[in-house]
């Protein structure tokens, strides 16, 4: 056996897409193309009840791509309701892929946050805050959605005795829709 293994007095782990269940919330993380594949995960993430969803990108810039990329999103978390934060690589790769950075923070389809695009920057950090009873709030104004996610698939929940959002910082407001950089 492996010291992983013995470590964690296991020698099986589970092969597929889960989620993580906070004590507040729970987020689950797509990668690259699976927001643009024939068979998505968010939607059935979406009716488990997840609120928060990750997508880490290595998406090079393509014409056009970004309205592409951003059209995706938003119609995605208009239909079912949840924080999307979608971070993008930024700059060169040292040969001939150009990765255009624009990453954004989109809440019940409404972008609320968006990086820089063609930036020289290292970092771009985007910072938002979100009122996330607005998640549940658009949900249980759906009466598909609820009557869909009443059947759902179950997927595997991963429980992290944590709490990951805190209090609203009331010196700062709630971030609003943002106009688009195209």
């Amino acid at each position: 056996m492996s010291h992983v293994s013995d470590a964690l007095s296991q020698t099986t782990a589970p092969f597929g897409y889960s989620y993580l269940q906070f004590l507040d919330t729970s987020v689950a993380a797509e990668i690259c193309m699976e927001l643009f594949s024939p068979i998505q995960i968010h939607p059935q993430l979406a009716l488990n009840g997840v609120e928060v969803f990750m997508n880490a990108s290595g998406s090079v810039h393509v014409l056009g791509k970004m309205q592409s990329r951003l059209g995706a999103i938003t119609s995605a978390m208009s239909a079912r309701g949840g924080v999307y934060m979608y971070i993008n690589h930024l700059g060169c790769d040292g040969g001939r892929a150009y990765y255009d950075g624009c990453s954004c923070i989109v809440v019940n389809g409404d972008v609320v946050g968006q990086g820089l695009e063609f930036s020289l920057k290292d970092v771009d950090l985007v910072v938002v805050q979100v009122d996330q009873d607005k998640v549940s709030s658009l949900r249980a104004c759906n009466s598909s959605f609820r009557e869909q996610a009443s059947c759902k698939v179950k997927v595997s929940t991963i429980f992290v005795p944590y709490k990951l959002c805190t209090s609203f910082n009331l010196k700062k407001s709630v971030s609003s829709p943002t106009k688009v950089r195209d």
